[in-house]
């Protein structure tokens, strides 16, 4: 699953190239063992590897931790 807003995350992206297989934004849904499972790296984490980000860069990250919040709660 891989979702976002293009006004708080082209501005995220053009501050630094991405590399391709490292897109700011993703979550892997999968299943195994009928046990859910829910991968990502949370916007703290991605704000520490692309240190460079300002703090409102930071921010428009943080904005997806209600959804992954509530994914990772089901």
């Amino acid at each position: 699953m891989i979702f976002g807003s293009p006004a708080a995350g082209m501005p995220v992206m053009a501050a630094r190239r991405w590399p391709p297989s490292d897109p700011p934004l993703k979550v892997l849904v999968s299943a195994e063992g009928g046990q859910t499972n829910v991968t990502y790296y949370s916007p703290g984490e991605l704000a520490a590897r692309y240190h460079h980000l300002s703090a409102g860069l930071a921010a428009n990250l943080a904005a997806i931790d209600p959804l992954t919040n509530a994914v990772v709660a089901l």
